[in-house]
């Protein structure tokens, strides 16, 4: 494996910073990001030059392109019939 594939979940403060530090590794490139707010995908996607982000972070979870994924978010307890791959 050349590079690892980073997707990250949650872009405030500390997710930002997760994405700083993923980008200035070498063998590391930031393929997806995920948050709830768009006006902030769409601003950090543009600053670092991600082309893939999603509101949603049930897209991220089954990628084959994604080697690892950064969850930067507060902790909370899984919703009843919660299926991703964190609360199995």
């Amino acid at each position: 494996m050349d590079k690892v594939r980073v997707g990250i979940v949650g872009l405030g403060e500390w997710g930002a910073s997760h994405l700083e530090a993923y980008q200035s590794i070498p063998n590391a490139e930031v393929v997806a990001l995920c948050d709830p707010r768009e006006d902030r995908l769409r601003e950090l996607a543009s600053r670092y030059r991600v082309a893939d982000w999603s509101p949603d972070d049930a897209d991220l979870w089954d990628r084959a392109d994604v080697d690892l994924v950064s969850v930067v978010t507060y902790e909370r307890p899984p919703e009843p019939g919660d299926e991703r791959p964190e609360h199995r």
